[in-house]
């Protein structure tokens, strides 16, 4: 089995290591426990905290922001969507375009963070039985043209 990381010198904020230590993990499921033959992580796609080209969405007066903010037909990498105070609520990683994992965090803390796992199109086996189908999620986290986007107040924007 090969495993390719690619790791991007502009990640240097903090919470690196866990961010990779995590993402390893990951990796290490992904290879044992999924029979993947090749997993790209790109570190640099799966950023800790939303870029400043981040799109916006707005939910209940709420907001929450998506990078990057649309997902081509060859990406590898990973989808991030945060909330207003900055913590990561889904990532969602794809390779050559296909959707391998959606991990969704519970800023709460209340309920435990839940990874899901897909190969060919549908949930790997021995995953968590509430996961979203494959169909839902294959085309990644979906925002509005940037046209149509909310004005976010500045007290309330965690982009950078």
């Amino acid at each position: 089995m090969l495993l390719i990381v690619i790791m991007s010198d502009a990640v240097a904020r903090k919470g690196e290591v866990c961010m990779r230590v995590r993402l390893i993990s990951t990796a290490v499921l992904l290879l044992l426990g999924g029979g993947f033959s090749t997993l790209v992580l790109a570190f640099g796609d799966c950023q800790k905290f939303p870029s400043d080209r981040a799109a916006v969405i707005e939910d209940h007066g709420y907001f929450f922001f998506i990078y990057p903010r649309t997902i081509s037909a060859n990406f590898s990498g990973c989808q991030t969507m945060w909330d207003e105070n900055g913590k990561q609520l889904f990532v969602l990683t794809f390779e050559q375009g296909n959707l391998i994992s959606y991990e969704s965090n519970d800023p709460s803390g209340k309920e435990k963070n839940q990874t899901c796992l897909y190969k060919h199109g549908k949930l790997a086996q021995h995953g968590p039985t509430d996961c979203p189908d494959y169909g839902d999620v294959k085309k990644g986290l979906q925002s509005l043209p940037q046209s149509d986007e909310p004005i976010v107040p500045a007290e309330r924007d965690p982009r950078k």
